[in-house]
């Protein structure tokens, strides 16, 4: 990935797919953004939220991957994957699935 892209993450991921994409984004000089959760929604990541970085970056074409878990392990809580993607392609990105883990690629 080259230097300058954001990698997103969400902030209920488990380290074990957090401390690796840290890595990679200092090795590469990429910056690292967190889709937050909605605690008064059962800790569901806020989409909304991220909608809005993930448009405010994509016009600079800045865009480099979307890490997302499709449930957490921590508190059971299972993310809308499918909205994520929606909103992932509307910038632009493609997606495939590891796991429980959703990856995107983007321009």
């Amino acid at each position: 990935m080259p230097p300058s892209r954001k990698v997103w993450l969400s902030q209920g991921e488990h380290d074990a797919n957090v401390s690796p994409w840290l890595a990679i984004a200092t090795e590469r000089g990429c910056t690292v953004k967190w889709i937050p959760l909605l605690q008064s929604a059962g800790c569901r990541l806020d989409l909304d939220a991220f909608a809005r970085s993930l448009e405010r970056s994509a016009g600079s074409g800045r865009v480099g991957l979307l890490a997302v878990g499709a449930a957490s392990n921590a508190t059971g809580t299972k993310h809308d994957v499918a909205r994520a993607i929606a909103i992932a392609k509307v910038a632009g990105c493609r997606w495939g699935k590891t796991g429980l883990h959703v990856l995107f690629s983007c321009r």
